[in-house]
C-alpha cells in the first residue's frame, strides 16, 4: 500500500492493459472507513496504456481508487493510506508512468505467477466483480512491448558482406 499526505494533492498513474486514448475511463475514490465516494471523475490519458487520476485526501484513512474503462468493461482498484507528514516512515512518491521495459518486467511476473497458479482470473466480493487480464492478453501485451523495445533499441537486422581478399 502506498502512503500519501493528508491535504496534499495526489496523482496516481494507473496502467490499463489494452486501453487506448479514445477509451472512456472514469474513476471513483472511496474512503475505506465508511465506503462513501470521496471523489470521482474522468481519468486523463497519459501515454501508452497509462491513465492519470488526482485527488486530495482530507483525513487519515485508507482511500480505495477504482478505475473503470467502460470501453473495455474492466475495473482496476488500488489502495492508498493517507497520513500526516509527521507520522510517515517511508517517503511518498508520485507514481510515474512506467517505461516499456518496466512494464515488460511486470507482465513477465504476472505471466509467471499465473502459470504457477498464484493468481486468479476473476473474483467477486459483495457484488463487485473483478476480472484480471487473461493469459493470452498478457502474452500479446508482452509481444507488443518486446516489439516496441526492440524498435527503440534499433532492432533492425544488420547484414555483413564478405569480400574475397584476392
Amino acid at each position: 500500500m502506498e502512503y500519501v499526505n493528508i491535504n496534499e494533492a495526489f496523482t496516481a498513474i494507473v496502467p490499463i492493459p489494452e486501453s487506448h486514448n479514445t477509451d472512456t475511463v472514469t474513476y471513483s475514490v472511496y474512503k475505506a472507513s465508511d465506503a462513501t465516494v470521496f471523489a470521482s471523475g474522468t481519468a486523463t490519458f497519459v501515454a501508452g496504456i497509462n491513465w492519470k487520476i488526482s485527488f486530495t485526501p482530507n483525513v487519515a484513512d485508507v482511500y480505495i481508487v477504482e478505475v473503470n474503462d467502460t470501453t473495455l468493461e474492466v475495473i482496476y482498484s488500488q489502495s492508498f493510506k493517507a497520513v500526516r507528514n509527521a507520522t510517515m516512515t517511508a517517503s511518498v512518491t508520485t507514481a510515474a508512468a512506467a517505461t516499456d521495459s518496466e512494464m515488460l518486467v511486470k507482465i513477465n511476473e504476472a505471466i509467471t505467477t499465473r502459470l504457477n497458479g498464484g493468481a486468479v482470473q476473476s473474483y467477486s466480493i459483495n457484488g463487485r466483480n473483478l476480472q484480471y487480464v487473461t493469459l493470452q492478453e498478457l502474452w500479446q501485451l508482452r509481444r507488443d512491448l518486446e516489439v516496441a523495445i526492440s524498435g527503440k533499441a534499433g532492432g533492425a537486422r544488420n547484414y555483413a558482406s564478405f569480400v574475397n581478399p584476392e
